[in-house]
């Protein structure tokens, strides 16, 4: 659910400003443990590229 609602804010900040921001940069800032844990985080980050995917939205908006 969470890869979801970020994908939702990041586009909202698409449409609005015309700005494409990696999600990677919004987890950075809003999970605090995300440096000391991205192993943790490896499904998040597949399940948000899925999305991407099934979506049709901006390659920017993907893990790389």
């Amino acid at each position: 659910m969470m890869a979801f609602y970020v994908l939702l804010a990041i586009q909202i900040k698409s449409d609005v400003t015309g700005e494409v921001i990696c999600p990677k940069f919004w987890y950075e800032i809003n999970l605090t443990d995300f440096h000391n844990n991205v192993d943790n985080y490896k499904g998040l980050m597949q399940a948000n590229n899925k999305i991407v995917d099934e979506l049709q939205l901006d390659k920017k908006m993907k893990f790389h």
